[in-house]
């Protein structure tokens, strides 16, 4: 399977860089192998939406299961475009938001 995001371990913690689309289309992509790389990690999951331009249901879940897994508060939406942070706001999701 073709590993469609970039990770680098960081002093804050994983760092994914994210596809374009985080969608059901793309979802085998990515879903799996970052619950699959994240299951022992202990630093912060950080997810830089810096190149996506798109995010479905499948994302959102997807944050929903990081956050009950990992914490809330060691999960960080990174770069998010004014689209992106209206759906986490009007999913309840905006505090995944970094705030610059």
């Amino acid at each position: 399977m073709l590993k469609a995001f970039d990770h680098r371990k960081t002093e804050e913690g994983d760092l994914f860089i994210m596809p374009r689309r985080l969608s059901s289309e793309t979802y085998l992509g990515w879903y799996d192998q970052i619950l699959e790389m994240t299951a022992k990690s202990e630093g912060k999951v950080i997810l830089d939406l810096n190149d996506s331009t798109y995010v479905s249901s499948v994302f959102i879940r997807f944050c929903l299961v990081m956050g009950k897994r990992s914490g809330r508060q060691n999960l960080v939406i990174r770069n998010a475009n004014a689209e992106v942070k209206q759906i986490f706001l009007l999913s309840g999701l905006d505090e995944l938001i970094e705030k610059p």
